[in-house]
């Protein structure tokens, strides 16, 4: 019956020294892995508005009164294109709106562009490119520029906008 006894101690010493290769020792090294996502994120800096005036029919290459150039800075951590997205002229008080065109508009349409340099962009109902990639913390600096229907129904003060969008490149 002792020798039982002694069996079952060495039995429990054999399990314990089969646990302690899970215990990490000096010079074992522990790795992690990371996937850095990135933050894509602009901003645009035109002022509160853009104000183009009392304008006639037909008239083109109009630029906003006061602050005349809007800015747009990669506030993300990585390169980053930037879209830019119009919509449709809205007639306060109610009445027909303008649809956004990139080339000359005709009746009831408008164009409005933002150029730096040679690049001409047209803020249309689908996104149009301003940059291809811009790195972090870059900018681009546009001027503005509307031109009016030749022609329209309603002669009201409109509001128009845009969505600027940053995403991967």
């Amino acid at each position: 019956m002792k020798r039982r006894l002694g069996w079952a101690a060495v039995c429990v010493s054999v399990a314990l020294v089969v646990t302690l290769p899970a215990i990490a020792t000096a010079g074992t090294t522990i790795t992690g892995t990371v996937t850095a996502t990135p933050t894509y994120a602009v901003n645009v800096d035109s002022g509160a508005s853009l104000d183009y005036g009392s304008r006639a029919a037909g008239a083109t290459n109009v630029q906003p009164t006061g602050l005349t150039q809007t800015v747009i800075s990669n506030t993300g951590n990585a390169d980053e294109k930037i879209t830019i997205t119009g919509g449709d002229a809205t007639p306060g008080g109610g009445g027909t709106s303008w649809t956004p065109v990139a080339l000359a508009p005709a009746a009831n349409e408008y164009r409005w562009r933002f150029v730096e340099g040679v690049t001409d962009v047209a803020v249309i109902s689908s996104a149009s490119t301003l940059v291809a990639s811009l790195a972090p913390a870059g900018t681009k600096t546009y001027d503005t520029y509307l031109d009016m229907p030749t022609s329209y129904t309603t002669p009201a003060v409109f509001t128009f906008s845009a969505t600027v969008a940053a995403t991967a490149p």
